[in-house]
């Protein structure tokens, strides 16, 4: 039976959570990236449902794309408008050069 519809993001604990949460009996969007890894197949193998899309926090235009995608997997997959809880570990980040240290 499905509880619940989560979404997300399988970088880093989003992997493990996600496999967890499906093992339950929820469903889960997955998120990515540039790397769909095996998260899909283990919730699968399991007996869990998911779907996985393609999103780049560091891209900001592709974030209505990504809603439209959501909304339809949402429809299509569990015959609904709204996922229930949401687990955002996605993150955008950028280094920056160090430089030397000079005592003064």
């Amino acid at each position: 039976m499905l509880h619940r519809v989560w979404r997300i993001s399988i970088a880093y604990i989003g992997q493990s959570a996600a496999v967890q949460i499906a093992k339950r009996g929820n469903g889960v969007i997955l998120t990515y990236n540039d790397n769909e890894s095996g998260a899909l197949d283990t919730i699968e193998k399991e007996g869990g449902r998911a779907v996985v899309l393609p999103l780049d926090v560091g891209r900001s235009e592709t974030f209505p794309a990504f809603r439209d995608s959501v909304a339809e997997v949402l429809r299509d997959v569990w015959g609904r408008d709204t996922f229930d809880i949401l687990v955002n570990n996605a993150a955008f980040g950028r280094t920056a050069q160090q430089m030397p240290y000079q005592a003064g």
